[in-house]
C-alpha cells in the first residue's frame, strides 16, 4: 500500500510537472509578461521603495522626511497615467527625474505597477 502511494505522488507531481513545462511552452507571452513584471518591480524596489515604501504607503524614514507621496492613496489613484508618467519622468517636489534611467516603455511599466500597489 505505501508503495503504491508513494508511486501515486510521484506520478501526481510529474503529470503537473509536465503539465507546467508545457503551459510555459505554449505561452511565451505570459512568460515575458511575468518577466516583466518582475523587473520592473525589482527597478521599483531599488529606485523608490526607500521613500515610498515596499508597499508604496510611504512609511519610510526617507518618505517622511521628504514628505513623500502614498501611491496607494485615493489622492494619487486619481492622478491620471500621463500625469504619473510626466511624474516619473520628469521628477516632482523633492523626486528626481527617471527620465535618463528608464525608457517609455519602463516608464509606462512603472505606471501600472504604481497602480497595482
Amino acid at each position: 500500500m505505501q508503495r503504491s502511494l508513494k508511486l501515486g505522488i510521484i506520478l501526481l507531481f510529474l503529470s503537473v510537472g509536465a503539465f507546467g513545462w508545457s503551459a510555459i511552452e505554449t505561452k511565451p507571452d505570459l512568460v515575458a509578461a511575468n518577466e516583466k513584471v518582475s523587473s520592473i518591480r525589482d527597478v521599483y524596489i531599488n529606485n523608490c521603495a526607500r521613500c515610498h515604501g515596499a508597499d508604496g504607503k510611504s512609511q519610510t524614514q526617507l518618505g517622511a522626511l521628504y514628505s513623500s507621496p502614498d501611491l496607494t492613496s485615493r489622492a494619487t489613484k486619481r492622478k491620471s497615467s500621463k500625469t504619473l508618467a510626466r511624474i516619473i519622468r520628469n521628477g516632482g517636489g523633492s523626486m528626481p527625474g527617471f527620465s535618463k534611467k528608464m525608457t517609455a516603455k519602463e516608464i509606462t511599466a512603472m505606471v501600472a505597477y504604481v497602480r497595482s500597489l
